[in-house]
Order: structure tokens, then sequence, then C-alpha cells
């Protein structure tokens, strides 16, 4: 199976992030004002407003092995993995990880010109099951500390595979 360059999944996600964030209650129409930048992927701006805004993109996966042995293999379809328990506790650690990662880059080193949103693509077949709104909740409440200490983010959006968007405002 051909996978996307960097370049073109990096467009899918901002155009899948455009198209979400208007179905928040908060939602705004944005459009793309710079794409392909170092720290933050991109800008966009508030198509009412003109506010700017600054958005880290990050995918998250199950493990460094998911997309060569579960994304691109022509073999496997949608239905076929079976996850454990534990796969759905190491992949929750995983989007926490990811999490904390891009906060602690951002705050040693990212263009803080403009309000900053973390768009974060659960992109694994486990999410599917696992990792809707309700889920979600409960791990913002386990996590409270972390998620009340992301800034320079304003919020932090989750991207579900339901093709609904989950946010968490400090």
């Amino acid at each position: 199976m051909s996978w996307p360059k960097k370049h073109d999944r990096e467009k899918y996600e901002i155009d899948r992030f455009i198209e979400l964030y208007q179905k928040l209650p908060h939602g705004r129409k944005f459009g793309v004002v710079s794409h392909d930048r170092e720290q933050p992927d991109c800008v966009v701006r508030d198509l009412t407003t003109n506010e700017r805004f600054g958005i880290e993109l990050t995918s998250v996966y199950l493990n460094d092995r998911s997309v060569p042995d579960v994304h691109k293999t022509p073999n496997i379809h949608f239905n076929d993995p079976v996850y454990s328990d534990a796969d759905v506790m190491t992949y929750k650690q995983r989007i926490l990880q990811a999490m904390s990662e891009k906060v602690s880059k951002a705050r040693n080193g990212y263009d803080l010109t403009f309000p900053l949103i973390l768009s974060v693509y659960l992109n694994e077949y486990i999410a599917r099951d696992e990792c809707e709104e309700d889920e979600l909740k409960a791990l913002v409440d386990e996590n409270e500390n972390l998620f009340n200490n992301m800034q320079p983010f304003k919020e932090i959006v989750f991207l579900l595979p339901s093709g609904n968007p989950f946010s968490v405002i400090p």
C-alpha cells in the first residue's frame, strides 16, 4: 500500500482539523494562511474575525511499527486488528506522551506570535472503539494536571475516528 508523503499527510490533517473544528460548540471557520512551517506546522485565520492561530499537528499510533505492520499491509482490513486491554492502556499512554512532548517542544522554541492549538489525530484502528468522547473525558479527568498545564497551547483538539472533534481548554 502506498503511504502518503509527509507533506500530503500534514495537508490532510490540517484540512481535517479545519473541517472538524467547526463542529465544536465554540467552533470557527478557518482558512490556511501558511503551511509547511517548522513550528507550529500551520497558521490559520478565523474567516469571520481574521484572528490567527498556530496549529501544531500530531498523529498517534499504537506503536512505532503500527504503520508498516498494520496500516500499510494490504491484507489487513479495518475490522481485522484485535486489541487487548493492555493495548488500550498503551495507546492512551502514547496519547499523553505525544501531548507532553508537543507541550515541551512548544515551550522551548515555537513561534508564539499567535495563540497555539494542538491537533491530536487519533490515527489508529484501536481509537475507533476505545477513544471516543466518553473515554477521552475519563482520560482528561484522570490526568487533570497535565491538561491544566498545557501552555503555551490554549486548546487541545482530538480528531476522533467518528468524525467528531473533542476539545480540551484549560
